[in-house]
């Protein structure tokens, strides 16, 4: 009888290491697929997102760009005509500019959202100080300052910097605020 007490509590201990190991099993399975499952439907969100934030980047770098090529057209105009064309396009490059700057602002992380805000508003300084010196010196070809150039490279270099942030951010993992 102690053998046959011995044999059915080894029975009983495999059973139950048994069932434990089959339930531990069963628990990670389990884990495994809820976490494939989440990713699946987590997928289509976060790829619309990607692509909201993508158009949404590329329209404020674009309009940042074509102010800061208006800019230029009004810095080399040569003639009234054109100087006033090329300071109409600017206005309307930063009505542009502004709309733009609140895709960004809703769509994008804050670090992003910040930065669009700070270059619209670098924008707008930069625009103020063209047109009053445009306004100022009548804008002759050769009249530009030292102060201006680097208001320029200044410029583009924030929308380059703005651009890279962007490219960094659209390489991140997407992740809600």
């Amino acid at each position: 009888m102690d053998a046959a007490v011995a044999g059915l509590i080894g029975a009983l201990g495999g059973g139950a290491i048994g069932a434990l190991g089959a339930w531990g099993a069963a628990a990670i399975a389990f884990r495994g697929a809820r976490y494939q499952a989440d990713q699946q439907r987590e997928s289509p969100h976060n790829q619309w997102l990607r692509e909201t934030r993508r158009d949404g980047y590329a329209a404020f770098i674009a309009a940042a760009s074509t102010l800061f090529d208006h800019l230029l057209g009004v810095r080399s105009a040569t003639t009234a005509e054109e100087r006033v064309k090329e300071v109409h396009n600017v206005q309307l490059a930063t009505e542009k500019l502004g709309a733009v700057v609140w895709v960004v602002w809703l769509e994008a992380p804050d670090d992003i959202s910040v930065a669009a805000q700070q270059l619209s508003q670098d924008a707008i300084e930069t625009c103020e100080s063209v047109l009053d010196a445009a306004a100022r010196n009548g804008r002759r070809p050769g009249s530009l300052t030292e102060i201006e150039d680097a208001v320029f490279t200044a410029l583009s270099d924030k929308i380059k910097q703005f651009t890279l942030l962007c490219k960094d951010s659209l390489g991140r993992r997407v992740q809600e605020r």
